[in-house]
């Protein structure tokens, strides 16, 4: 829990980066699915006392959660864009085989597959999930950082999304989290974002490859 004593203890320690998991910005969604009992003003609290000690922070969240529709989806960015975290993140939500939220999403019907271990479970690329809304909300988290950090966009997404353009979202998510989320994260030049970007592609393409192709 961020207290004033924690946060300024923070600080004296040069901490460069908070990172915390808020996960959705629906309150209801936290507590009935993924029991996590945190209320907005919880987060509104941490977030003010980070800014208020001078720390930066980086908010975790997921889209895609089991009975999240496309509204819900908006509200987790528009919280975000109210946070002003310096890094806003999103992954799709995956039913990872044995957890309770994989044993949830078939009790509640929106997993169908036989055997999901057999999927392959990527929270960059889609969800498995068989409910409303969430091809547009798996596009959606493609613009999510640049919704975030640019609002404006947001009635242009909203028409993208619309669309199934999987390169386009593909490239704006690619270049998005290159450019801006590498940088902030570690403080990099620009150069060294490349190298590093480049590193992370190779590694998708080899880790796909093995999903693939096991031989």
């Amino acid at each position: 829990k961020i207290t004033p004593d924690v946060a300024r203890a923070l600080k004296n320690a040069r901490c460069r980066l908070v990172i915390f998991g808020m996960e959705s910005g629906v309150e209801s969604l936290r507590r009935r699915v993924l029991n996590k009992r945190i209320s907005d003003e919880d987060i509104w609290r941490a977030a003010t006392l980070l800014r208020g000690a001078g720390l930066p922070f980086m908010v975790n969240n997921m889209l895609g959660i089991p009975g999240e529709r496309l509204e819900d989806a908006w509200k987790t960015i528009d919280f975000n864009v109210k946070l002003k975290p310096r890094i806003p993140w999103a992954g799709i939500f995956q039913p990872f085989p044995g957890t309770e939220l994989e044993r949830y999403c078939r009790e509640t019907g929106v997993l169908d597959q036989h055997d999901v271990g057999e999927a392959i479970l990527n929270m960059h690329a889609t969800s498995v999930l068989k409910q409303p809304d969430i091809e547009e909300i798996v596009r959606l988290h493609k613009y999510f950082y640049v919704a975030c950090h640019f609002p404006r966009t947001i009635p242009l997404i909203k028409k993208l999304i619309k669309r199934d353009w999987p390169r386009l979202n593909f490239l704006v998510y690619n270049i998005s989290y290159l450019i801006f989320m590498f940088r902030r994260q570690w403080g990099l030049s620009f150069a060294q974002t490349i190298s590093k970007g480049f590193r992370a592609f190779l590694y998708e393409r080899l880790r796909d490859k093995d999903i693939f192709d096991p031989s």
